[in-house]
């Protein structure tokens, strides 16, 4: 139980992650750390990783994006959600708001590329 606190405080899991290894370790016996690398649940929290996420989360909503943009503090908690979907709930989600307030994470070079590196950081199963 204390490797696991140990994890959410240097930040290589989330709190909702947590909660889901803790199941995990009463049912199975196992440690944090197996179950966190038999599952690839660590944090994205590569920035250039995480720029490329919030480019496409903010593509597909362009106009929580223009809101956000506009001032309204509602659509930035819409963007930064979407960017937790898109990475099933593993972005930082500090670094996410970061990127998106300090240039709205919009960035087109070399998406295929991105996104090919975006997968292999959330299923590393695909390597």
């Amino acid at each position: 139980m204390a490797r696991l606190i140990t994890f959410i405080e240097e930040g290589i899991i989330g709190g909702t992650i947590a909660k889901n290894i803790f199941a995990k370790m009463f049912d199975s016996k196992k440690q944090p750390e197996e179950i966190i690398r038999e599952e690839g649940l660590q944090v994205v929290d590569d920035e250039e990783l995480l720029s490329q996420v919030i480019s496409m989360a903010v593509e597909c909503n362009t106009r929580s994006a223009e809101d956000y943009k506009a001032g309204k503090k509602k659509a930035l908690g819409f963007l930064i959600g979407q960017v937790m979907k898109l990475t099933n709930g593993k972005a930082d989600v500090q670094k996410v708001n970061m990127i998106l307030k300090k240039n709205s994470g919009i960035n087109k070079n070399n998406r295929y590329i991105q996104l090919c590196k975006l997968f292999a950081a959330i299923y590393p199963c695909i390597q």
